[in-house]
């Protein structure tokens, strides 16, 4: 099956590298990943897929990915990323965010929101963003 990454948002991480989540299209469920660069114009390898953004229960993102970097959340600040809609095993497990705390090293953890998407009867047309506000 042939397969391409889409919808790239990228952020800028505090150590100066970027931070690039992209779907892939093509694949069951559209699961988004990561990539990082040093400079935001060189990403690697095209053909390396990237890092699955998954939790530890293997919930991954699934389709029109979003993300940014806050210094909020720990020593190292938080990634929170966004999505359509949360999988597992081919089926959706809700909606939420994804939140790493170090720097997308390791699992992510999924934060059910009260935000929900319903695929029928079209399941085009969603996008999303974020935005921290301080009170």
């Amino acid at each position: 099956m042939k397969t391409r990454p889409g919808m790239p948002v990228v952020c800028r991480l505090p150590d100066g590298r970027y931070l690039m989540i992209y779907e892939r299209v093509g694949l069951p469920d559209v699961p988004a990943y990561f990539r990082y660069s040093d400079d935001g114009r060189h990403w690697g390898d095209p053909q390396d897929p990237g890092t699955l953004i998954t939790d530890a229960e293997g919930n991954f993102m699934s389709g029109t990915p979003y993300v940014i970097w806050t210094p909020l959340g720990g020593k190292k600040g938080s990634h929170i990323a966004s999505a359509k809609s949360m999988r597992r095993n081919g089926e959706m497990v809700g909606n939420g965010l994804m939140v790493n705390c170090n720097l997308g090293k390791g699992h992510w953890t999924f934060v059910p929101t009260d935000i929900t998407y319903q695929a029928r009867p079209h399941s085009g047309g969603y996008s999303n963003a974020l935005l921290i506000v301080e009170n």
